[in-house]
């Protein structure tokens, strides 16, 4: 059996006499992100001394660096990993929340860059291993501002979309207003169960008495649980719905074309992103500088 052999298996024999499964066990319990305690699980010792030189010199720069300025803070940060996969297929498109992690990702590479490119002096070894980040300011400043939480666009990702809210917003003001003024008629308040202009099936309707649900000429959309109120869309309004109903199309078609837009800027920029993941090493700068012995 060649030196190589004998050796693996010495390895093998004194961790499993040192219980070192166990070990990484315990000091898998302090990390902070789910992504820390999966590299802290399939970390092994290493074998060249240079390596191992190297990567102590890296975990004591980043101990002084939490001493004087603390740890970075990203652990909320979510996995990208499946959000970079579904871009390397190409025509899939991202949902906000896809969009955002990779958004969250460059920012936080940003931050690492940021943080050290004046610190090269004193952490020469983080400088370094910051420096191999992609940049990211260019591809945030493009999608900055259009996507807020993990189910929302915002206006300013297009005009078009500013514009279809804007109209959409003003359509169901005048459903309402109108619905409203026959609330406040005599003439047609005595047939009602309630005061107040309800939503059945995203159609603006009123509540009225199953007595008198032959007073009130419209469309029925319904009635509640106890079967003494109906909702009624008035005749009159239903143009003003119907217009309401097809601006609501016409926003979640536009957009499903933002996403599909910003999701194929995201696939021009897939190797640089991919780069990013690996560059930013996020168990060892949210970990604080755990890494394989």
């Amino acid at each position: 059996m060649d030196e190589k052999n004998l050796a693996h298996r010495g390895l093998k024999r004194a961790m499993k006499e040192l219980e070192f499964d166990k070990f990484l066990s315990l000091v898998a319990r302090n990390a902070r992100t789910e992504k820390g305690k999966a590299t802290m699980a399939r970390s092994r010792p290493m074998a060249q001394k240079e390596a191992i030189l190297k990567e102590q010199a890296l975990v004591s720069e980043m101990v002084k660096w939490i001493d004087t300025h603390g740890l970075f803070s990203f652990s909320d940060i979510a996995d990208p990993d499946l959000y970079l996969n579904r871009l390397a297929i190409e025509g899939t498109v991202l949902d906000v929340q896809g969009i955002l992690v990779l958004m969250q990702m460059m920012t936080a590479g940003e931050e690492i860059r940021r943080a050290l490119s004046k610190q090269k002096e004193d952490f020469p070894l983080l400088s370094a291993e910051a420096g191999k980040i992609p940049p990211g300011r260019d591809l945030l400043k493009q999608l900055a501002g259009k996507f807020l939480s993990p189910d929302q666009v915002t206006d300013q990702a297009s005009e078009d979309l500013s514009a279809i809210r804007k109209r959409r917003k003003k359509t169901e003001n005048a459903v309402t207003a109108r619905l409203q003024r026959m609330l406040a008629d005599p003439a047609v308040a005595r047939y009602l169960q309630d005061s107040f202009v309800a939503v059945r099936n995203k159609r603006f309707v009123l509540p009225v008495r199953s007595d008198a649900l032959p007073r009130v000429k419209g469309v029925m959309h319904g009635s509640s649980s106890s079967g003494v109120t109906f909702y009624v869309e008035p005749f009159e309004t239903v143009p003003l719905n119907n217009l309401a109903t097809r601006l609501e199309e016409e926003e979640r078609m536009e957009v499903a074309r933002i996403l599909s837009r910003y999701s194929d800027l995201l696939r021009e920029h897939l190797d640089a992103l991919q780069s990013l993941h690996n560059a930013v090493r996020e168990d060892f700068w949210t970990e604080g500088g755990f890494s394989p012995f």
